[in-house]
């Protein structure tokens, strides 16, 4: 009998340590703030290309891409990879952001002469942006390089 007394004051012992717990956390869980926010950061997608048209094509990607998340893509940073390629970031910038919206005076059907990559997104995506505000798909664009070193690039809306 006394073996059966000893056990009761360790088991009352543990019981008392658990429920002390439980209150303790619960009473804890009670006085936290709600969920701060400490970081935000736009999705963003990356492609390697190799020419004008494989940056068009780039940029087309990333208007798909950033389309899930309401956005247009906005270019990062492009930069020159060790195996001879360039590698373009883009930001998907939420389409509430001021600029990102294309001129109304904007026509796909007039050529716009560029001489940077920065350039060509630009133009790029003002064909993009104008065509799928018209109701369309996606604008077809291609490039022309000039005599003296300057491209072209030219686009049009399809369905």
């Amino acid at each position: 009998m006394f073996a059966m007394t000893s056990k009761l004051p360790r088991y009352a012992a543990r019981a008392a340590i658990v429920l002390g717990t439980t209150l303790l956390v619960a009473a804890c869980a009670q006085q936290t703030s709600p969920p701060q926010q400490v970081r935000t950061d736009n999705p963003s997608v990356t492609y390697k290309y190799l020419g004008d048209q494989e940056l068009i094509s780039a940029n087309q990607k990333a208007v798909v891409y950033c389309n899930q998340f309401q956005s247009v893509p906005s270019t990062k940073v492009i930069t020159e990879t060790s195996d001879g390629l360039k590698q373009v970031v883009f930001d998907c910038v939420p389409t509430t952001t001021p600029g990102m919206m294309p001129a109304p005076t904007y026509s796909p059907a007039t050529s716009f002469t560029y001489r940077t990559d920065q350039e060509l997104l630009a133009g790029s995506r003002n064909a993009e942006l104008y065509c799928m505000n018209q109701g369309n798909q996606r604008a077809v664009s291609t490039v022309v390089t000039n005599m003296d070193g300057t491209k072209t690039l030219s686009s049009r809306c399809v369905p």
